[in-house]
């Protein structure tokens, strides 16, 4: 969001966002123009709905910098040996359970969160374990003075897009939004990584004025 939130005060300063989930209830409020866009990962909203890639995502892995055995390299041995915190929202989980049951890896689970929220200082503090998209893991890493290791199995890539309906393809005001978000984050991303945008997020706008 800081790149988007930023380019719009300076463009739009008389915008309002306003951000919530993508889930079951998306498809129906990009059909009515409650909502404008959606962007994430959220391969459920096909038929009518317009669809525009941004960038793809890997995975990546997080732990304290102070973590006793994870030093050097973190191996498929160790990852499966520790402990781990597990994020349960997002269709990005479901990807990474995939990989995980194909290979036959049960990961020892001692956390579940709903969300980010806290990861950074929960990995931080302890010596667990969490494996999560790269944007977001190279945010908290940043963020959290954390270590971030290459993930230690293959797990599916997926990409990141954002979906509007097309009976607004040409609303100006629709139109203005997708250019910027698609100019904020149309990219590549180096495995440097950059700031995320979060699996999954949808945004309407309240307009005052023109933009």
């Amino acid at each position: 969001m800081p790149p988007l939130l930023e380019r719009v005060r300076a463009l739009a300063p008389g915008v309002r966002l306003k951000v919530t989930r993508v889930d079951s209830a998306t498809e129906q409020a990009l059909t009515t123009g409650d909502a404008d866009l959606a962007t994430g990962y959220a391969p459920w909203l096909g038929g009518v709905i317009a669809t525009q890639p941004l960038f793809e995502q890997d995975w990546v892995c997080l732990a304290s910098p102070r973590h006793p055995r994870v030093r050097e390299r973190l191996g498929r041995r160790r990852y499966v040996a520790e402990g781990h915190v597990a994020i349960t929202a997002g269709t990005g989980a479901t990807l990474l359970h995939r990989a995980l049951t194909t290979q036959g890896i049960e990961r020892r689970i001692v956390l579940e969160l709903p969300g980010f929220l806290g990861l950074g200082a929960i990995i931080g503090s302890t010596d667990l374990l969490a494996t999560l998209p790269r944007h977001i893991g190279t945010t908290l890493a940043h963020g959290n003075d954390l270590a971030l290791w290459p993930r230690p199995l293959p797990v599916e890539r997926f990409e990141v897009a954002q979906y509007w309906h097309p009976r607004f393809d040409n609303e100006p005001g629709s139109r203005w939004l997708r250019e910027l978000v698609m100019g904020s984050f149309r990219v590549r991303i180096p495995r440097g990584g950059r700031p995320d945008l979060g699996e999954n997020w949808l945004s309407t706008t309240t307009r005052t004025g023109s933009s």
